[in-house]
């Protein structure tokens, strides 16, 4: 192979390596962002699932008992959410309480609004606790 040959396939490899390092550079000190999934959720663990076919519900939004938990999306940009979990169907209320949402920021705070949860948890005597 001649010199310039590889003179030329050197200096093809040094400017992909240039746009690969520059595009990777973020210049303003952000890191990039992604739409990772995140919402305003609610969750509650129940501790005696199946006992009784249960419905969560967070003001109109509301989920009913699959397997021992229930996903309910808040729905809000309150930082507190009322919480009331009865028997589904419109049955009785089993519990009722208001719970701080937390926030998260899965890709850095720099990167978009906070995600907002809670995790409770029903216990075997219909107590709603922070799980």
């Amino acid at each position: 192979m001649s010199y310039w040959r590889l003179t030329a396939a050197a200096a093809v490899l040094a400017a992909a390596a240039l746009v690969l390092a520059v595009a990777s550079f973020d210049f303003w000190g952000d890191k990039r962002c992604t739409l990772i999934g995140c919402g305003r959720m609610v969750e509650v663990v129940v501790d005696q699932p199946g006992e009784r076919p249960l419905e969560a519900c967070v003001g109109p939004n509301c989920s009913t008992t699959r397997g021992n938990s229930l996903e309910i999306w808040a729905g809000t940009e309150r930082d507190t959410v009322h919480v009331v979990v009865r028997v589904a169907g419109g049955g009785d209320e089993v519990a009722r309480t208001r719970t701080e949402l937390r926030k998260s920021w899965p890709n850095g705070k720099r990167c978009g609004p906070p995600c907002k949860s809670a995790r409770l948890r029903l216990t075997v005597d219909d107590q709603l606790v922070p799980a």
